[in-house]
């Protein structure tokens, strides 16, 4: 049935933090691509290189890293903090040198932090009638960029720490 089909593909399309299986259909996360021996390597390299870049990088293999993480003992965080959970999240971005991505994320609803903990974004109705100007105008240009790293190495008046199991 070709309405099954769409919805289906639209299903996968829109799968976020997830890998889907093209022999099974299956949608798996980190957790689930590391436990399989077809995906295992590939994604615990993809995981490595990402904190190889958030951390200080090894031996000059990777170009620029931001110097964001350190790597401490759990008995050596101070006891007035509390330490919040990561999640790795996988995507594929065949337009990218390194198409395999990982991103690891802090738990945020479990962060002790007196400031803001969101980055303000527009909302549905704001884009759409951005979107419908430019549809609307006659030879109109729009042009939208991705800040890699935006966030990445904000000072912070302290650390903040995660554990990873």
């Amino acid at each position: 049935n070709m309405i099954e089909h769409a919805e289906q593909n639209f299903l996968f399309e829109h799968m976020a933090n997830a890998i889907i299986d093209e022999e099974t259909g299956e949608v798996m996360e980190y957790r689930d691509l590391i436990k399989n021996p077809k995906y295992k390597i590939i994604w615990q390299t993809s995981f490595t290189n990402e904190i190889r870049r958030l951390a200080q990088g090894v031996r000059g293999q990777i170009k620029n890293p931001t110097n964001t993480l350190h790597f401490t003992a759990f008995e050596n965080i101070p006891k007035n903090k509390q330490a919040t959970y990561g999640r790795v999240c996988v995507d594929y971005r065949s337009h990218k040198s390194e198409p395999n991505r990982t991103c690891l994320t802090v738990g945020g609803n479990l962060i002790n932090y007196p400031g803001d903990r969101y980055a303000p974004t527009a909302d549905i109705t704001t884009a759409k009638l951005l979107f419908n100007s430019i549809i609307s105008t006659k030879n109109a240009r729009f042009m939208t960029a991705d800040l890699k790293d935006f966030y990445l190495m904000t000072p912070m008046p302290d650390h903040k720490y995660l554990w990873l199991l």
